[in-house]
């Protein structure tokens, strides 16, 4: 199915895990991979409270506003990134925007050889990939890394991992098709016995000493209320509604249940 949370359209299929918790109006932390149409294909769904949103992806621009999705993002504390950046972008969501605290580029998927530093030989990548010309291009922002010798190939969801070389930049050495998810039990919105349910954090570079790390090229968390998707292309977020409790909307998108 279908739905939008925080502006952003997001993916969701059966064996999604903690798909229970996609109700109109409910707040939820969305983990997945950004499509080439700039979707969300969740990985996982969990439950929240209301509070700061946390939006992940490309800042378009639309009749002099800019957004992520249909996002709108207005100055709070801080100033929305520009146009054309892959950005993290947090702030409160008021009057069918989000109005911002903080925004910085999204280096975790932009840059990540920068990012993780010289001391991370080895890293693994999820996100959807495709070969082509000696090249892997993961994720519509474009991240691209030298794959010699690799035939060009469409292999949508992806696991590339990449090597560190002599000149310090990295590159592809094996590049697999993700392997298929695991269903959930039916309306489980909890983990397996014994485990934590709790969305899987960003990476940080002070996480990793040396050796390899492994992170989903296209993680986004979103963080905010489950909305119905906009009635048209490029529309705008409309009417706030923070609760389950509103009759005639749920979130930056207009009235209505999830599509599914």
């Amino acid at each position: 199915g279908t739905a939008e949370v925080a502006g952003q359209r997001v993916l969701a299929e059966s064996a999604t895990l903690g798909t229970a918790a996609l109700r109109r109006g409910a707040w939820v932390d969305v983990s997945g991979l950004r499509t080439p149409d700039g979707d969300i294909a969740a990985t996982r769904i969990d439950p929240r409270p209301s509070g700061p949103v946390t939006v992940h992806g490309s800042v378009v621009e639309h009749g002099g506003a800019v957004y992520v999705g249909s996002l709108r993002l207005r100055p709070g504390a801080a100033t929305p990134p520009a146009a054309g950046q892959f950005a993290r972008v947090t702030g409160r969501y008021a009057g069918g925007a989000l109005l911002v605290d903080s925004a910085t580029p999204d280096a975790v998927v932009t840059d990540p050889a920068a990012y993780f530093g010289s001391a991370i030989q080895r890293l693994v990548i999820e996100g959807y990939a495709q070969g082509s010309a000696g090249r892997v291009t993961i994720g519509p922002s474009g991240l691209s890394f030298p794959a010699p010798g690799f035939a060009p190939v469409d292999r949508g969801r992806s696991i590339v991992t990449l090597e560190r070389g002599p000149d310090g930049g990295l590159r592809a050495v094996t590049f697999n098709p993700s392997p298929p998810a695991t269903s959930p039990r039916p309306g489980s919105t909890s983990a397996p016995s014994g485990m934590r349910f709790s969305p899987a954090p960003v990476p940080s570079a002070r996480s990793f000493g040396s050796g390899g790390a492994a992170f989903p090229g296209g993680v986004n968390g979103r963080r905010g209320p489950l909305a119905r998707q906009p009635s048209g292309p490029g529309a705008g977020p409309s009417e706030n509604c923070p609760g389950p409790s509103c009759a005639g909307g749920a979130r930056s998108g207009g009235p209505g249940p999830p599509q599914h």
